[in-house]
């Protein structure tokens, strides 16, 4: 697969005065300043939700080609949870903070297979990382309501996700996503959990699957 795609990834800033519209400004414009105009686009878990604001933006300088959410959803479907984690995040002290953060790095090698070198490369990035910045993120999920924007997109949209979810829940998003999203063109429930991207092997596979088939399918079009 090395060389038939190119991945461009964006790590968001921890700034918890940003709304998601300041996110994917700056990712339009970090896209027209390399001269990316047009691609795919994956969004994962919480980055569903600023690739939403990015088709909501007025001044279109980037060609949305084909949509895939990876654990990512539109609308978060069980709203209570997501309050109920605000709350929790005042509660939880530092040393638990770090403590979960230790676990994630052996449950993802363990479980994951990620390098060694790539786990602590994680947990470094984690670990600064304070609970009102996270509050800050329920938050926006919370205030965030792109149903509208979702109904009403023309690209290919597909749809990835862990059996094994219990942080976005695949049997709540799927049939929203069915009833509601003409363009909904594929979809795959691995046995996996949230980080679908990471936690299943084959993930990869089959993204590059859904974006050469609708290459291939609008190459025939055009032709015919």
């Amino acid at each position: 697969m090395m060389g038939q795609v190119r991945l461009v990834e964006f790590a968001y800033p921890r700034k918890p005065g940003w709304t998601l519209k300041p996110h994917a400004e700056g990712i339009a414009r970090a896209l027209k300043e390399n001269n990316i105009t047009s691609g795919w686009l994956l969004g994962e878990s919480f980055g569903s939700q600023i690739l939403w604001a990015l088709q909501e933006m007025p001044d279109q300088t980037f060609h949305t080609e084909g949509i895939i959410l990876a654990g990512g959803f539109v609308r978060y479907p069980i709203m209570p949870l997501v309050h109920l984690a605000r709350f929790l995040c005042l509660l939880v002290p530092v040393w638990f903070w770090h403590w979960f953060l230790k676990l994630h790095r052996a449950y993802s090698q363990r479980f994951r297979g990620v390098a060694a070198d790539d786990a602590e490369e994680m947990l470094q990035r984690q670990w600064n990382a304070n609970r009102e910045t996270f509050r800050h993120r329920l938050q926006l999920i919370a205030k965030n309501d792109p149903r509208e924007t979702a109904r009403k997109i023309s690209c290919p949209l597909y749809y990835l996700s862990g059996s094994i979810d219990p942080i976005v829940p695949w049997y709540l998003v799927q049939p929203w996503l069915r009833k509601n999203c003409p363009t909904l063109a594929g979809e795959k429930i691995f046995l996996a959990d949230h980080n679908i991207l990471g936690s299943a092997t084959d993930s990869a596979r089959q993204i590059l699957g859904w974006i050469m088939g609708t290459t291939r399918q609008k190459v025939r079009s055009s032709v015919s």
